[in-house]
């Protein structure tokens, strides 16, 4: 059976996607755990009801960008031929 560069090339994205979706899970699971508190706690020091939209939105943005950025990091030399 003759393997071309083209599946391995598809295996190594695959891997990559995989390991991507891990990671943002990870993060999203962690900041739901630990993270969420802390920060709904903080806001409201601002006067921000807890569980508003914007808020809640702005500490999601934080974690996504995160996690990309840790993605990124991880993520970085898949597929790359040494």
């Amino acid at each position: 059976m003759d393997i071309t560069l083209y599946e391995v090339g598809e295996s190594i994205m695959l891997s990559k996607n995989i390991v991507q979706a891990a990671l943002l899970s990870l993060v999203l699971a962690s900041y739901s755990l630990f993270g969420q508190q802390a920060w709904a706690s903080w806001i409201a020091t601002f006067g921000e009801p807890a569980g508003a939209l914007g808020s809640t939105a702005l500490g999601y943005f934080i974690v996504i960008a995160f996690a990309m950025l840790l993605n990124f990091m991880v993520t970085r030399n898949m597929g790359k031929q040494k």
